[in-house]
């Protein structure tokens, strides 16, 4: 009981601040303000879930491997293999923010404004590369509890100032958020340095990122799909790319709830499970993360709409809330796409994902141009639905067919 209430306080931190980041944003700055610093921040997220998200999993990936050979890292190995990730990353970080400020940039009111706060905003995955590996050594020797709990300082320091100092400056908001990741770096050495001197013997092997640019790509089409529905939004007036951030921080919630509860804290035995069970393991706690991700949206759902026949909710929310009712429902199906992405890696099979991706990108990208013209800005919620679940089933059964070369 006392490990559940800690976990779930451990998560509320870890999430908590970045789920009210926007709607502190949307009740405290301008219209054109919110949209702009959102905007930039999708920027910084998409590059934290593209190349930080891969290193984290590449890390429990390669670490959790030693750890099932019984071979103790040392501090220098793991710094080595810090380095490594990052001189892999740092060429994704800047061809991803590039080319997303070539796209976006024209479709702003201010692009000065964006372009400043972009570049500043993605600093945080700049420091998130050596965050992700010791977050990924700690989740691969199942200790999971800091590595969630640190994610909710990027959030937590701009939450405070927007909420206090809604008049400062937009690029100085900004900048407090990849200061919120160094604090987040600074705080996971610690249980690495504890974790290092209960072990007896340390080896100093090279360890060597398990295709990094395969994962970097794939993941990278993946996240393009929210670039491709913000990029149609921005054209349907002012409030939409709010509204579908409100929207994305209810159902990423759940997403991250089960992320953090479920998934998280499964991934560092598969791992270092052996190879003949690790299949078992996998579809065993991949079944019981999606249905209750899926309870948890039903629930999730029926509360946002009781919250919406009330005069409680501010003018501001109701659009982004209303989309929310069908954004939850493709959690389910995100977590299992990200379960099977994290077993891939673990398998080191990352190079299959990329024509998934692909396929995904040219699924989503249709379905968002005929849902914005049968439904209007809404058609763009919806088409995430039919869109994940094409991925799934290409995961799903691209495991099978590896399985099937196994045996």
């Amino acid at each position: 009981m006392v490990r559940h209430l800690r976990l779930t306080l451990t998560v509320g931190f870890g999430l908590g601040p970045g789920m009210l980041l926007p709607f502190a944003l949307a009740f405290s700055l301008s219209t054109r303000q919110s949209d702009t610093f959102i905007l930039a921040l999708s920027f910084s997220v998409l590059l934290l879930n593209v190349v930080v998200a891969s290193i984290e999993a590449s890390s429990i990936a390669v670490i959790g491997e030693q750890i099932r050979r019984d071979a103790p890292l040392s501090a220098r190995t793991l710094v080595r293999f810090a380095l490594r990730n990052a001189l892999q990353g740092l060429p994704a970080c800047a061809i991803g923010v590039g080319s997303l400020l070539l796209i976006y940039v024209w479709s702003s009111p201010d692009p000065p404004e964006l372009i400043a706060c972009s570049l500043i905003l993605c600093l945080a995955p700049v420091v998130g590369m050596a965050s992700a590996v010791l977050s990924g050594a700690l989740i691969a020797h199942e200790r999971t509890s800091l590595p969630i709990l640190s994610q909710g300082f990027r959030s937590i320091l701009p939450l405070i100032a927007v909420i206090l100092l809604p008049q400062m400056p937009l690029p100085l908001l900004c900048l407090l958020y990849p200061l919120g990741e160094l604090v987040r770096l600074i705080l996971l050495i610690g249980p690495w340095a504890r974790l290092r001197r209960t072990q007896q013997v340390e080896t100093r092997t090279t360890l060597t990122a398990r295709g990094l640019y395969w994962q970097f790509a794939s993941t990278s089409l993946t996240q393009a799909n929210p670039v491709v529905d913000r990029f149609l939004l921005a054209g349907t007036g002012l409030g939409s790319i709010t509204a579908y951030e409100l929207a994305d921080k209810v159902s990423f919630a759940i997403f991250q709830i089960a992320y953090n509860f479920g998934l998280l804290q499964r991934i560092g035995s598969w791992s270092t499970a052996p190879p003949e069970d690790r299949l078992r393991l996998f579809r065993r706690d991949l079944l019981k993360i999606a249905l209750v991700t899926l309870a948890g949206s039903i629930v999730i759902s029926a509360i946002i709409g009781i919250l919406l026949m009330t005069p409680a909710v501010p003018e501001e929310w109701r659009l982004g809330l209303t989309w929310s009712l069908i954004a939850v429902f493709a959690m389910p199906i995100a977590i299992s796409v990200t379960s099977s992405i994290r077993y891939l890696v673990i398998l080191d099979a990352q190079r299959l994902l990329l024509p998934i991706t692909i396929g995904g990108l040219i699924v989503n990208a249709v379905l968002d141009f005929l849902f914005l013209e049968w439904l209007g800005p809404i058609g763009i919620v919806l088409a995430s639905i039919p869109t994940r679940a094409f991925l799934l089933v290409g995961m799903q059964l691209t495991i099978s067919r590896l399985r099937r070369l196994e045996t």
